[in-house]
């Protein structure tokens, strides 16, 4: 933490806060998250998204993956590229299944030396030909259900590398960001159809009355639910429900119908 100015802990912290007021379970939220640490730490593209299975590097888009700095264009023609790639995907290093956590954050230089990098037919046919170059990954397992959430965050080609100040901004950002996650999926688990078909309104902005007339049921039954969330999730109002809800959405497919890759 001593490379880290205080400024850049309150904004990390501000982060977390603002992505918890998103309460719409949508591409907003990842593409705020990813655009947000962008900023804070210098970096010149990113890439966002989640999995099922342990993670391996270097990063790479898949079709679920919000991306800032490329166009939707750029991402169709780099996933191509990686398609055509997968027999020289060198260096390939099994972050996920080799964690000895729940979170692993780093820096390319501290995954692969020089000459590896710049020796892989990935790096020099794949990544350059989209302009970046040296990044920095975090990864962070949620642990009560073992999905991965990844960002990846890229320079361009000649820039200055990522430093320690700047892999220590992302691993605080993703370990608070992990707390919420853990505690979502919790509250989750074991979750019945009823409940979670009611977050599921919530957090798309529905009334009470809204998820009663789509559930065929009773504004007083989708009253009782919401009270029942709230006890589940030990919140006391609609906005801290949502708050601690919304985060972990995104990773729960009974809430929202997507599946994501790295």
């Amino acid at each position: 933490m001593r490379s880290v100015s205080m400024s850049d802990v309150r904004s990390v912290f501000r982060l977390v806060t603002d992505l918890q007021e998103l309460t719409r379970v949508d591409s907003r939220w990842r593409q705020t998250m990813a655009a947000r640490i962008s900023e804070l730490i210098g970096a010149d593209a990113a890439l966002a998204c989640a999995s099922a299975n342990p993670l391996s590097y270097p990063p790479r888009p898949k079709a679920d993956s919000e991306l800032v700095g490329w166009s939707c264009s750029d991402k169709e023609r780099w996933m191509r590229l990686d398609l055509c790639s997968r027999d020289y995907v060198e260096p390939c290093i099994p972050l996920g299944g080799a964690a000895p956590g729940p979170q692993v954050t780093a820096s390319r230089r501290q995954l692969l030396c020089d000459s590896t990098w710049y020796g892989a037919p990935y790096v020099n046919e794949v990544l350059h030909r989209f302009r970046v170059d040296d990044n920095l990954v975090s990864l962070y397992c949620v642990r009560p259900n073992g999905a991965w959430e990844a960002l990846a965050f890229f320079r361009g080609f000649g820039s200055r590398s990522f430093g320690e100040a700047e892999v220590e901004v992302v691993r605080l950002f993703h370990e608070e960001m992990g707390r919420l996650w853990d505690r979502q999926a919790r509250a989750t688990a074991g979750m019945p159809p009823r409940l979670r078909q009611t977050l599921r309104g919530l957090l798309a902005g529905g009334s009470e009355k809204e998820i009663a007339a789509e559930m065929g049921i009773s504004t007083h039954t989708v009253h009782d639910y919401v009270k029942a969330l709230h006890v589940r999730f030990g919140v006391r109002s609609r906005g801290e429900l949502l708050a601690a809800a919304s985060a972990g959405g995104l990773r729960d497919p009974q809430l929202k119908n997507s599946s994501y890759r790295y």
